[in-house]
């Protein structure tokens, strides 16, 4: 089946540009395959990506898979 993946990013402060944050999703969706989540990270499987931005007392990323 197809799904959208939503990454909510937190970061400590807001220093750093949105792109150079959400760059990690390329090693986050390998990390997904490698695991067995996905049996490939192309459009087949992951036809949308949403990101957010939050300002938090630590860094980390939430990962939503949404089915379509």
């Amino acid at each position: 089946k197809q799904c959208r993946l939503k990454f909510v990013w937190h970061e400590k402060n807001m220093r750093r540009d949105g792109d150079n944050v959400a760059f990690a999703v390329k090693f986050i969706q390998d990390a997904m395959v490698a695991r067995g989540v996905f049996p490939n990270d192309n459009r087949k499987y992951i036809n949308g990506l949403h990101h957010e931005f939050v300002v938090d007392d630590d860094y980390f990323v939430e990962v939503t898979i949404e089915e379509l």
